[in-house]
């Protein structure tokens, strides 16, 4: 099972955040995949979830971050929202595909890169990667 910097742990805390870690075989059971899955994560009003019915406003949903080995010197990469969500206007968000079945599930993969540049070892953490994750979803 992964585990979390104590500073991340902390500002989860503080801020309320409701989240889990989770874990699965990967490879064959030679490997594993870890994550975080937080719930309660705004859902901007140009995102609607996709339901058998066509869209619909959505307040909040789930965003799971892939936990690499290394963490929190290894940067986070690219995140994953459950419901799928679609633009107003029925259109994909860019860089985004669906489904992703992880931990169980299927997810909508949000495909979005950091710069080497943009993290720093030491400073950087879930606080500062949950809100470029917000950031992405309201330019989406």
């Amino acid at each position: 099972m992964v585990s979390l910097p104590e500073e991340d742990v902390e500002f989860l805390a503080e801020k309320n955040v409701a989240y889990k870690l989770v874990s699965e075989q990967v490879n064959g059971g030679t490997g594993e995949c870890h994550g975080i899955i937080i719930a309660g994560v705004p859902v901007p009003p140009t995102l609607r979830e996709v339901t058998p019915n066509g869209l619909v406003e959505r307040i909040d949903c789930e965003v799971m971050i892939l936990v690499p080995g290394g963490y929190a010197s290894t940067k986070l990469d690219s995140f994953y929202t459950k419901p799928h969500l679609k633009r107003t206007d029925g259109n994909e968000p860019g860089a985004t595909s669906f489904p992703q079945h992880l931990f169980g599930e299927d997810w909508q993969s949000w495909s979005r890169h950091l710069d080497e540049k943009d993290w720093r070892p030491g400073v950087d953490g879930i606080a500062t990667y949950l809100a470029y994750i917000k950031n992405e979803l309201r330019g989406a």
